[in-house]
């Protein structure tokens, strides 16, 4: 997900205008009961060779394999843009997400009930400024939020929970925006916790590989952050993948070949954000390493070797130390923000080791409370983009 994101932001620039290209797929999403399809596919994605801007989608609803409706953005939504997500209820309702923040709402005959023009006009002033950044192909606020329909004492609503905790509800009938209530909260909350439940479960029961990794990220951080405990097994099992979520980082000019940068790095996305998880439901996670960090014009990575008594050594690095010494003392630490590593320590009286950087050496080192307590202070880190 955020080597996705640094790779739109860093290498498809547009010269003319300074944005960025975008690219729509088609997509497709099924109810949660398996009944209802929706197909989303446009004919520029048959075009060969570099293509952005896919537009002129024709969306096809199937409800157990027979088609039931079908729509073309561009004759009955001129002013709908490309599907960017797409959500399917188990009766047949459907949310599309367009690339431009659009929510547009559709029931199971095919006819659209309601849109919002802009989903970030909604965000409040303080939410854009802390949880939501800019980049040249715009405001990117939708990294691991959950998007689902839900029935609420027979009323049908529509939620989406960003990472920070924010809840969106609407009614899908007109797209009207509706206050939370507690009957609302509880039934909203029950639906996340299950699908959770339900994900994690199925991941681990069908075997968890690349291609399923990036789309369980959302929920084993939602694991931690509604205390799902009976998801402590599944987290077990998904701290153990080698998926590669961010490649890349800052490499120093004056780096001499087969020599690492502390901040040049690989990290196995899904451990760390497993690994978070069960920090906040009080277990302390297996000693595998969050990053490895790739040898400069050499192949293979500097791999960490596992510690599981990290809080007995942190007192062992000392200023002008290099990030091999370091990571020969301690192993890899969990989370790396620009100019700091950090390393969660799950002792008797838990603490996070701060390691302070200046270029390749050691410049500081301090403990503080542990931060996978400390609100959404991980969470950030986990989301950066």
């Amino acid at each position: 997900m955020r080597l996705a994101i640094l790779l739109a932001i860093a290498s498809i620039c547009a010269s003319p205008c300074d944005a960025t290209d975008r690219f729509y797929d088609d997509i497709s999403a099924e109810s949660p009961n398996g009944v209802w399809r929706l197909d989303a596919k446009s004919p520029d994605n048959l075009i060969d060779g570099y293509h952005p801007w896919q537009d002129d989608f024709v969306y096809t609803m199937h409800q157990r394999g027979q088609q039931v409706w079908t729509r073309k953005q561009t004759e009955q939504e001129p002013e709908e843009y490309s599907p960017a997500k797409i959500v399917v209820a188990d009766d047949g309702w459907a949310a599309i997400h367009t690339g431009w923040d659009q929510l547009v709402f559709v029931d199971a005959s095919g006819r659209n009930c309601g849109r919002i023009d802009d989903l970030k006009e909604i965000l409040s002033k303080k939410d854009r400024s802390e949880f939501t950044t800019w980049s040249t192909a715009g405001v990117i606020w939708t990294p691991y939020s959950l998007w689902h329909f839900a029935n609420v004492d027979g009323k049908r609503i529509f939620v989406i929970r960003l990472w920070w905790g924010h809840q969106m509800i609407f009614d899908p009938a007109n797209g009207q925006r509706l206050k939370p209530n507690p009957t609302f909260v509880k039934a909203i909350r029950d639906w996340q916790v299950e699908h959770c439940r339900n994900v994690l479960a199925g991941a681990v029961a069908d075997g968890i590989n690349d291609d399923s990794a990036d789309k369980l990220l959302t929920p084993a951080l939602l694991a931690g952050q509604l205390d799902i405990r009976d998801a402590i097994p599944h987290l077990r099992e998904l701290e153990k993948s080698n998926f590669v979520g961010l490649y890349g980082g800052s490499m120093a000019s004056d780096v001499s070949p087969g020599a690492i940068s502390p901040f040049f790095i690989q990290q196995f996305t899904l451990r760390q954000v497993s690994q978070l998880s069960l920090r906040r439901l009080g277990e302390s996670p297996e000693p595998l390493p969050v990053f490895e960090f790739p040898k400069h014009r050499v192949d293979g990575n500097l791999r960490p070797e596992p510690r599981d008594d990290r809080e007995k050594l942190v007192a062992s690095i000392k200023r002008g130390m290099s990030a091999p010494e370091v990571l020969r003392i301690l192993g890899s630490p969990d989370f790396i923000s620009y100019p700091e590593w950090s390393y969660d320590l799950d002792c008797g009286d838990p603490k996070t080791a701060k390691i302070l950087w200046d270029s390749h050496h050691v410049k500081d080192v301090t403990l503080t409370k542990p931060l996978w307590k400390d609100g959404l202070v991980r969470d950030k880190l986990v989301v950066a983009y």
